[in-house]
C-alpha cells in the first residue's frame, strides 16, 4: 500500500480596480516523446504574473487584456525556453512542445569551494537574492492525498497572502482564505481514519527554503536539518556532474547521510544558480536506510 501527498501553492501579484481579462489554458509536452511537462514555468516576460503547469502539465492563466501586446514565456529545466507574442495567440486553448536544450558537459568548479562552502555562500547570499519589503499575492491552492492510487481527500483554496521581506525574519508570512472547497467524490479510506496530515497551506508557505532555511523539514522531531549550517556535520555534500541534456548554468550538490549516521533522515538534491548563487530548485526524500525508522505521530495524546 502507498500514500501519496500533493501540494500545490500558486501565488499571484494582487491586482486591484475592475479589469477585463482574457483566460488562456493548455497543456505542456515534450516535443520528441509527447509526455506531459509537469511544473513548466509560465509567465508574462518583464512582469510580475505568471503561474506553473499542474502534475498533468496542464495550466490556466488569466491575464489583464491590457497585457495583449505582451509575450508568454514557457520554461522547463533542461529545455529550451519558448516565448510566444499574445497578439499571435488566436486560440485561448494552446498545446506547447518544449525541445530538449543540448548542452557539452562542463568541468565541476564552484570557485575552489567545496559542495557544503558552497551551501553557505549560497545561504549567505539570501538577502541579496530575494525581496526585502512586503509583497501581496493571491494565490491558488490544492492538496491532494492518494492511497494506492486512488483520492482520499483533494481539497483546493483562494488565498491571499502576505509574503514579508527575506531581509527580516522577525516579519512573517501572514494567510487568510477567500475561498475554498473539498471533494466529497473521493475513496473512503481505512488508513485516514488512523492518519492525518496537517498545516496544509501553511506549511506550504512555512517550506520557503530561502527564506526560512534553519526551519526548514523539522518533522520528525530530529531536528537534525540540511540547510542549517550548524547541522552540516551530519550530512554529507558533494557535487553531481550536470547531465548533458540538462540545463548547465548551475551547480548540483547532492547530500545524504553517511553511513551509520542515524538522526539525519533525508537526502536528495540542491540546484543553485553559477552566477546569483541562489537555490533554484531542490529535491528531497527521505533515505532508504532510514524509511525503516520512521513512524507514526498520534498528535492527540
Amino acid at each position: 500500500m502507498s500514500i501519496r501527498l500533493s501540494l500545490l501553492l500558486l501565488a499571484f501579484p494582487i491586482l486591484s480596480g475592475a479589469q477585463e481579462y482574457r483566460q488562456i489554458s493548455g497543456m505542456v509536452i515534450h516535443s520528441a516523446t509527447l509526455e506531459p511537462l509537469p511544473y513548466t514555468n509560465i509567465r508574462i516576460l518583464n512582469r510580475s504574473l505568471g503561474t506553473i503547469a499542474n502534475q498533468d502539465g496542464r495550466f490556466i492563466i488569466r491575464l489583464p487584456v491590457e497585457y495583449g501586446s505582451d509575450t508568454l514565456s514557457f520554461s522547463y529545466l533542461g529545455f529550451r525556453k519558448q516565448v510566444i507574442p499574445l497578439e499571435q495567440v488566436r486560440d485561448d486553448s494552446l498545446r506547447i512542445s518544449l525541445e530538449p536544450e543540448i548542452y557539452e558537459l562542463k568541468e565541476v568548479t564552484a570557485m575552489g569551494l567545496t559542495a557544503r562552502g558552497l551551501l553557505e555562500k549560497c545561504l549567505e547570499k539570501v538577502p541579496e537574492n530575494y525581496p526585502d519589503r512586503v509583497i501581496g499575492m493571491t494565490a491558488f491552492y490544492r492538496e491532494t492525498i492518494r492511497e494506492n492510487g486512488l483520492p482520499i481527500q483533494e481539497v483546493e483554496a483562494v488565498l491571499g497572502i502576505n509574503k514579508g521581506p527575506y531581509s527580516n525574519d522577525s516579519k512573517k508570512d501572514r494567510m487568510i482564505l477567500l475561498k475554498g472547497r473539498q471533494s466529497r467524490e473521493v475513496y473512503e479510506s481505512r488508513v485516514w481514519q488512523y492518519v492525518n496530515f496537517i498545516d496544509g497551506p501553511y506549511e506550504a508557505l512555512e517550506s520557503d527554503v530561502c527564506k526560512y532555511p534553519e526551519d526548514f523539514i523539522t518533522l520528525p522531531r530530529t531536528r537534525i536539518n540540511f540547510l542549517k549550517p550548524k547541522h552540516f556535520r551530519f550530512y554529507d555534500y558533494s557535487f553531481l556532474e550536470v547531465p548533458e541534456d540538462t540545463e548547465s548554468e548551475y551547480y548540483l550538490i547532492r547530500f545524504g547521510p553517511p553511513a551509520g549516521e542515524k538522526r539525519a533522515i533525508l537526502e536528495g538534491e540542491i540546484f543553485i544558480d553559477k552566477h546569483s548563487l541562489a537555490i533554484i530548485r531542490l529535491d528531497y526524500r527521505i533515505s532508504p536506510y532510514q524509511i525503516k525508522r520512521t513512524s507514526v505521530v498520534d498528535i492527540f495524546t
